[in-house]
């Protein structure tokens, strides 16, 4: 272990294994740390959408994710006054405690090493990347990643306090297992906390995640429990899985890291290291979608790395984040744009009643899930008005 990596990584979570399978791949010698064991819970919704689906399938463990996962056909959506909007599409469920180890025994196979140790210091050398673990041994490596989530305690040093280094938002979630059985996803933008939203996910079996999601700066946000019970009570099919329930776990949780706000003010100065995933804010506002997009920017790294140790340059952190922010930012700022707009209870329903009568609208609903489609193109007066002539 003392010896000199190619690649350090801490985290690994989704971003941390993505990037950790691709740059063992590739021939570079990568060490991995968490602070946790695997498998270990994460508190999250347990839903993969289309883009982790198809970053699965590039990176090879699509396979072993289909055969632990529930699959989904349609997900109902519910807006403040409660019109139904349903959205067929390609979906996932698992629990994060599975997924996350799948992608780590993933990178491991591919020959990646990895130590279950708490990293408390990084700093850089003269050529190389150090860390510090909480036991006080140090590995250091040519390059290092960071992509611990949500944790930023190891860029503080290098963190503006600038507002915007706050997560945006927060949420909780249970795990319910109930005699009823349905495989349906649903998602309801409750009033009480819109843009935020509540759900329920069916794992298989009657096991079924149920949760909610607010944004920072929203009344409902300091009072997720109350109404994460009043959305088991008043929504009916929550109903139906609380009336025949048979066990159920605590509720829990987590802050969300959203919009690509943080990346610019880490490290920007470092030659030896980057960060990743929700580390830098890669999750989306509005939908809270979080594990495709830290599993694309872990993709992105890698091929940033691999491209800068081909052509014999240094790490330019400033230059990744920027290619970064270029690659994805007008689909985050098309999604801000929706979470403004539905933050309006009124134009919440609007749009959901006209997208049960418009097939501009509803086939650029589906296009939002699927990531074809600009959310511009609908939360916009032309757009509104477009979906009254098709």
């Amino acid at each position: 272990m003392n010896k000199r990596w190619d690649v350090i990584i801490i985290g690994a979570g989704p971003a941390g294994s993505i990037s950790a399978c691709k740059l063992s791949e590739a021939g570079l010698s990568v060490l991995i740390f968490d602070k946790k064991d695997f498998p270990r819970e994460k508190v999250c919704g347990d839903g993969l959408l289309n883009d982790s689906i198809k970053c699965l399938k590039r990176c090879g463990v699509y396979d072993d994710v289909e055969k632990n996962a529930n699959y989904i056909d349609e997900t109902f959506f519910y807006s403040s006054f409660g019109t139904k909007v349903v959205i067929p599409g390609e979906y996932f469920t698992i629990k994060r405690e599975i997924f996350d180890n799948i992608l780590l025994k993933h990178a491991t196979g591919k020959g990646v090493k990895f130590l279950p140790k708490k990293i408390n210091g990084v700093e850089e050398g003269n050529d190389c990347f150090v860390c510090h673990s909480a036991e006080g041994e140090s590995f250091s490596s040519n390059f290092g990643i960071i992509a611990t989530g949500t944790d930023i305690n190891l860029l503080k040093p290098s963190v503006s306090d600038k507002i915007n280094c706050k997560p945006e938002a927060v949420g909780v979630r249970k795990y319910i297992q109930s005699d009823y059985i349905t495989d349906k996803m649903f998602v309801s933008y409750e009033r009480s906390i819109i843009p935020g939203y509540a759900w329920i996910f069916p794992l298989g079996s009657g096991l079924y995640n149920t949760g909610c999601c607010a944004f920072y700066g929203k009344k409902g946000v300091n009072n997720l429990k109350k109404v994460h019970d009043e959305f088991l009570k008043g929504f009916t099919e929550a109903g139906k899985i609380v009336a025949a329930k048979t066990g159920e776990t605590k509720l829990k949780g987590a802050v969300l890291r959203c919009g690509l706000k943080t990346g610019h003010l880490l490290n920007n100065k470092s030659s030896r290291y980057i960060c990743i995933g929700e580390t830098i804010g890669t999750t989306y506002p509005f939908t809270g979608e979080g594990i495709g997009k830290a599993m694309e920017s872990g993709e992105f790294a890698a091929e940033y790395i691999l491209e800068r140790i081909r052509s014999d340059l240094p790490l330019v952190p400033s230059e990744y984040y920027k290619l970064l922010y270029n690659r994805v930012f007008y689909k985050h700022f098309g999604y801000k744009t929706a979470q403004k707009w539905l933050s309006n209870k009124f134009l919440n329903d609007l749009l959901a009643k006209r997208a049960t009568k418009s097939n501009f609208l509803y086939e650029a609903a589906k296009g939002i899930i699927n990531e074809t489609i600009d959310p511009r193109q609908i939360f916009s007066i032309k757009g509104v008005l477009k979906s009254f002539l098709k």
